[in-house]
This record gives C-alpha cells, structure tokens and sequence, in this order.
C-alpha cells in the first residue's frame, strides 16, 4: 500500500479515526477529512507516529470544501486509490408518523446526497488510480431483513428501544445508500475500481448514542479489508466482518 492515497470523510474520531489508523499502518498517504478543522487537526497529529496522516477539512453537506479537498488530492498525487465514505448522521428516534420531513431531508444529505457527489467529483481521480476502492460506510439498519425482522433479524430487540422503533430517516437513507452502492459500482466496473458498502456493527459511539457493545476498531475492520481488497475482490456488495449482508 506504500504509495498510495486514501481520504476518509467524519474521520477525526471513532471509526473513522481507526479506520484512518489502520490504513496510513499499511504505508498510505491518509487525508483524514472533518467537518471541524481544529478538532481534524488534534486527530491528525495524535496519529503522527502511525504514517502520512494529513488533515482536510470537509463536510459532505458543503459542496465547496469537497471540491477544495479533493483538489488538494489532486494537486499532490494526481490520483485518489481509497475513498472511504465514513461521514453520517443517525437522527436516532424518528418514529415515520412523528417525525419532520425537513430533519429527514438533513439525513438524507449527510448521508446519501454528499456521499454520491463526493464520488463524481472524485471520479477522475479514481479512474487515474490503478485499482481504486471505494467503501460506503453503511449499516444493519438499511437492510430490508432487518426493516422487516427476517433471517437473523427475527429476534433482534430494537436497538432504539423496547418498543422497536425504527428511525425512518436513518434507515431509509441507509436503504439509499446501499442502492447508491450498487448503482456506483456498476458504473465503475469497466474502470476497474470497486465499490461496496459496510456494515460496522453497532459501535460504542457518538453516532449510537454509545449503544454499542463494540469498540471503533472492531467496526473498522471490515471498512479496511473492503478498502484493501485485491484484483478479486467483489464490487457492487454489502459486508460485515462475518461476511456478506443480505439487502
């Protein structure tokens, strides 16, 4: 991996941080992108002794910092070989008969809309990359087994509460992030470069309102095998660590 460049959105904490770790270990040049340049500043430098790990600031709500960041990658390396949409937004405990379609709407551009343009405006940097990778940082909760309580979802309690509510904007933004993935993937697929989403788990976090019973590292895992798969891997699929999501 010496040599090549990876950017990963939402990264100056949590799984995005670990994730952010693992692949500047593996000898890449890592832009660790955050909506806040102080607090991506602290992280970057508390990863100093880990490689080239260098903060961007950007927000996937704010079209411009996209655009200044990925034309810092360009400007530098001329090619981008890991895009890790990590960045997200829970909106945790927004019953569908309750809840603001204008708070929807907010999910929906952290989540899906934001991911998707920094991808077409990455495009050519991408293409550029021998064999470039591309992981949507997903969840359980945009599977429809888990939306309907089928397969080994049958038993799960909500992780919402005992009155199994599920949160509308999360998990069809989700839903929308997985069909984005596919969708990606077949458009990259003459290119050569592959794109699939991943299912962390439910991680102790901010995002889980520190529901979780795994910590950020076990949740970055399969976001740095998928950013590190080989000539043949899969693209256009949905994984966890124990193997393939059922959509």
């Amino acid at each position: 991996m010496t040599g090549s460049v990876a950017l990963v959105t939402g990264a100056n904490k949590s799984i995005g941080y670990e994730v952010v770790r693992e692949l500047a270990r593996r000898g890449m040049t890592v832009y660790l992108g955050s909506r806040n340049e102080q607090a991506g500043h602290a992280a970057a430098e508390t990863l100093k002794d880990e490689g080239d790990v260098r903060p961007v600031r950007l927000d996937v709500t704010d079209r411009e910092t996209m655009e200044a960041a990925i034309e810092l990658v360009r400007s530098n390396h001329g090619c981008l070989d890991v895009l890790v949409n990590n960045a997200a937004a829970s909106g945790v405990g927004n019953d569908i008969l309750t809840t603001e379609m204008d708070d929807v709407k907010s999910l929906f551009e952290t989540n899906v809309w934001g991911p998707v343009v920094l991808v077409q405006l990455a495009a050519p940097l991408l293409r550029a990359a021998k064999a470039a990778r591309i992981v949507n940082v997903s969840s359980s909760a945009g599977s429809f087994d888990y939306l309907v309580g089928r397969g080994k979802y049958s038993a799960l309690s909500s992780r919402w509460g005992a009155e199994m509510v599920k949160p509308f904007g999360y998990c069809t933004s989700k839903t929308a992030l997985n069909a984005a993935t596919v969708l990606l993937a077949d458009a990259f697929r003459k290119d050569g470069v592959k794109v699939n989403a991943a299912n962390p788990g439910l991680v102790k976090s901010a995002l889980s309102q520190f529901a979780g019973e795994r910590g950020p590292e076990e949740g970055a895992k399969i976001i740095v095998r998928l950013a590190t798969l080989p000539d043949d891997g899969p693209t256009g699929g949905f994984f966890e660590q124990d193997g393939e999501v059922s959509w």
